[in-house]
């Protein structure tokens, strides 16, 4: 019998409560940020971004994802209502099933759910703008703060940092203008897509960190953060952001099944899977590829693979993809047939006037966009069972549900067999299309491009190769070096950066093979379909041993030239770019990028093959240049060349 009286029963309870409810904070806190300096990361890419929110469609295949999710918002798959763009809705990544039109990228429009309801929230009783603008205000305060403790100056940083957030607020409220009525959809997808691109350099930290420490962590982390490939898409709601957020979590929980017990390694490899699952939601083609580099690798380095082991991971695996596979069954009747499969409206010439029969609808499409293959045999099935069973007895009824169960597993077993020849086909013709010229203008020099059609923006060539886009990588050609240099002493397969160093080749290749028949393209801007690889090509960089023993030994040269190259930049830009047009702009960019690249490039591969440590100290600081070419490029494109008649968040632009 307890001695307690009901006082110190009440009080230990209290105390419980409020142990539970920290654990619960912490564990909230830790999971998707692990520690304080990931959530600096996360704030200051969140600030960083916003700077150059823009509330616009920048890409046409946006109106089909806002407009989607304004109906599924309503209740509905199918878009109900054209709130955004050409009144006809029959722009690109709009698909018609059964007479009805649909969006794409379902995965992401739910997830971007939570936003949209927080802003209509917010809406109601306040002023957007400025409750965003103060949001953004409150987040610099927050890392002003962090940075501070990090220095041993918190006290300092805090009075410091809360004043100029309290200044640009009140400059903020002065100048603010209301934003457009009903714009809350497209700002929460735009949200949603920065948060993606945030996490991007939080777990490329939490990974190096787990690896090597949080110096080179944190090193690779503001390297992410300013990533060009992923930033310059962060406030623009497309795929690649999440893309390459799904992948940075597959690869990390790969790496964590192969540490710690092996009891929890096969929980930890059915969330590597699982993230796979998700990502096929919100774009199936990249899903595949990541699928195609895990799964081999995954069985390769496992720590063992007992049938329990590979139950629990395919049992995981089956029901991430429910919310695909129903997506998928509503909308086309076929489980393994995603929208964007199905025939789009502007090759139909299906209207939203035709489908909703109002008198808003226009009669001409504004893009041009190839026709999918067209599964019709999938939603046919559907309307076949639901009247197999009338008026048959009880002792028929079985043979036809068997009959029925049967012709949908053979339809997803076909499905899934045709999605995998598709992929093989476009891993053929990647192979029959590679060439020289084909990799130069995708990965080194940019230009004028012959046979790019430059029409659809002007005549301006404002698209950058990879390394123009991101001269950081040009550290990679010291790869082979690194790599040749630890051949000789074999590779252990219980080592975990073994396999996530293959996963990330895996995965780059194979997304580079997938794309590269429609490369180069005028639209991609940075090579937005190779950007989900970047962030772990920038993991690739801080694993190669001249890279970590430049940032190592001399963190202080490397935040120097961040500084210096990004102050030098912008102070350029504003002198000799000011008026151009985007073309020059880009170009511009293209070719100083370029030219920091062959330095950097020069440097780790020298310095590697004759393993010197006399020249290290320069390329800490050329890390940093780097990493400030790409921001300078991301800042000036953002609010210069393609910001003319454009409004932004926040309202000091």
């Amino acid at each position: 019998m307890s001695t307690k009286t009901p006082k110190k029963r009440l009080l230990a309870a209290r105390e419980r409560g409020w142990e539970r409810l920290h654990w619960a904070r912490e564990t909230a806190f830790r999971v998707p940020f692990g520690d304080r300096i990931g959530w600096t990361l996360f704030l200051g890419a969140l600030v960083f971004y916003g700077l150059y929110w823009r509330v616009d469609v920048f890409i046409i295949d946006t109106f089909a994802i806002v407009n989607a999710l304004v109906s599924v918002a309503d209740g509905s798959l199918a878009i109900q209502t054209v709130a955004f763009g050409p009144d006809h809705g029959a722009t690109p990544g709009v698909y018609v099933s059964e007479g009805a039109l649909y969006g794409r990228n379902y995965g992401q429009i739910v997830l971007s759910l939570p936003a949209l309801v927080v802003l209509e929230a917010v809406s109601a009783v306040a002023d957007l703008r400025i409750a965003l603008t103060g949001l953004w205000c409150v987040a610099v305060a927050g890392v002003t703060r962090s940075l501070g403790s990090f220095l041993a100056r918190e006290r300092l940083a805090t009075l410091l940092g809360s004043s100029v957030a309290a200044l640009l607020f009140v400059a903020g409220v002065l100048s603010a203008r209301q934003l457009p009525t009903g714009v809350e959809p497209l700002l929460a997808l735009q949200f949603t897509t920065m948060v993606a691109a945030a996490l991007c350099a939080v777990v490329v930290y939490r990974l190096l960190t787990r690896f090597h420490d949080r110096r080179i962590g944190t090193a690779a982390g503001v390297s992410t953060l300013g990533l060009a490939t992923v930033a310059f898409w962060a406030p623009i709601p497309k795929r690649h952001a999440f893309v390459a957020l799904f992948a940075l979590v597959t690869v990390y929980c790969f790496a964590r099944a192969r540490e710690g017990p092996v009891t929890s390694e096969r929980w930890w490899r059915a969330v590597s899977y699982a993230s796979v699952g998700v990502l096929a939601w919100v774009s199936a083609p990249d899903a595949l590829v990541l699928l195609v580099a895990l799964g081999p690798l995954d069985l390769l380095f496992a720590r063992q693979n007992r049938p329990l082991d590979l139950i629990v991971v395919g049992s995981v695996f089956i029901l991430s993809l429910v919310p695909f596979f129903v997506t998928n069954a509503l909308i086309s009747g076929n489980p393994l047939v995603p929208p964007r499969m199905l025939q789009s409206a502007n090759s139909a010439g299906v209207t939203a006037d035709a489908v909703l029969g109002g008198g808003e609808g226009g009669s001409a499409g504004t893009g041009s966009e190839p026709a999918a293959s067209d599964s019709g045999g999938g939603s046919g099935t559907g309307g076949s069972t639901s009247g197999s069973g009338q008026g048959t007895t009880t002792g028929e009824s079985t043979p036809d549900r068997l009959a029925v169960v049967a012709s949908l597993v053979a339809g997803m077993v076909s499905s899934t067999t045709a999605a995998f020849g598709v992929l093989l086909d476009q891993f053929t013709r990647a192979v029959e299309v590679l060439n020289a010229e084909r990799l130069w203008h995708v990965f080194v020099r940019s230009g004028t491009i012959p046979g790019v059609d430059y029409g659809q923006t002007g005549g301006e060539t404002i698209e950058l190769t990879l390394l123009e886009s991101a001269p950081l990588l040009a550290a990679l050609v010291a790869a082979p070096v690194a790599f040749f240099r630890r051949f000789p002493a074999g590779f252990d397969r219980r080592d975990p950066k073994t396999g996530v160093d293959l996963l990330a080749v895996g995965f780059g290749l194979a997304l580079t093979l997938l794309y590269l028949p429609r490369l180069p393209l005028h639209s991609t801007i940075t090579v937005r379909y190779l950007a989900p690889m970047t962030p772990l090509a920038v993991y690739g960089v801080f694993r190669l041993p001249v890279v970590r023993r430049a940032v190592s030994a001399y963190p202080e040269r490397f935040a120097g030239g961040l500084l210096a190259g990004t102050v030098g930049g912008l102070s350029f830009a504003a002198v000799a770019l000011v008026g151009v047009t985007p073309g020059t702009g880009m170009q511009t960019h293209g070719v100083v990028n370029l030219a920091v690249a062959a330095v950097l490039g020069a440097w780790a591969l020298t310095v590697s093959i004759r393993s010197e440590d006399e020249h290290v100290k320069h390329g800490a600081t050329l890390l940093g240049i780097a990493v400030a070419a790409m921001v300078v490029l991301v800042l000036t494109s953002g609010l210069a060349y393609f910001a003319a008649e454009r409004m932004f968040v926040l309202p000091y632009k």
